[in-house]
């Protein structure tokens, strides 16, 4: 039985249930959670699923939908105070954008988001993925059209295409190393234990580091 008479009941349906399946995704990738695991962990029936989002599909959608609405709004404002709190006449620093870039993904509280995030973008390299461009457009190029405005200013060694370029390869280096399962961990293996993506501290650093040196001035 659903829950369509009661809207307030709905809502509160509908929530877990995409907090049970946003939480299984970040732990497990987007293909190795079922439908059962996720109305389980919501504690509603499979129904529910059909009513509210049509379909897995549908589910895995409004997942990114909210996850990426959330972390664009949540990075856009803490760009927007940065460089209100700049001013007109002094340029961005490339380490602070980065930070900022990297506040989605990595950091306290946000590691399943970066990781869904991660997961979604990946997957959409892989196969197509119906509504996934609209969710895009709709999230992440405001975000990605103020990034790098102000990577431009924090850079004005580079050319317009060259901070594109040099953008497009800090998302792709983010996606990749987001994903990295931790069950795996190949790098920890093959560094001997020097190096573990588990350790966002460690991570985070590191990746900082890298990130910086990508829009230095090409010699």
């Amino acid at each position: 039985m659903t829950d369509q008479s009661d809207p307030s009941l709905a809502f509160h349906t509908r929530s877990r249930i995409l907090s049970a399946a946003e939480h299984l995704f970040a732990e497990r990738g987007l293909d190795d959670v079922n439908l059962r695991e996720i109305t389980d962990l919501a504690r509603v029936n499979l129904a529910s699923v059909s009513y509210h989002f049509g379909s897995r599909h549908g589910l895995m959608l409004s997942v990114f939908d909210r996850v990426a609405e959330r972390a664009n709004r949540e990075r856009l404002a803490e760009l927007n105070a940065y460089l209100e709190g700049l001013g007109e006449e002094t340029n961005p620093q490339i380490e602070d954008l980065i930070s900022i870039f990297l506040s989605a993904y990595i950091g306290q509280g946000v590691e399943k988001q970066g990781r869904i995030l991660a997961w979604f973008m990946l997957k959409s390299r892989l196969e197509p993925l119906e509504g996934f461009s609209e969710v895009v457009e709709r999230h992440f190029d405001p975000w990605t059209d103020a990034i790098v405005s102000a990577l431009e200013k924090a850079c004005p060694h580079l050319s317009h295409a060259e901070v594109y370029w040099r953008y497009f390869f800090m998302t792709a280096t983010i996606t990749m190393v987001i994903t990295e399962r931790k069950e795996n961990n190949r790098i920890q293996r093959i560094s001997d234990g020097e190096i573990d993506v588990s350790n966002s501290a460690m991570l985070r650093q590191s990746l900082s580091r890298y990130l910086i040196s990508s829009f230095e001035r090409v010699r």
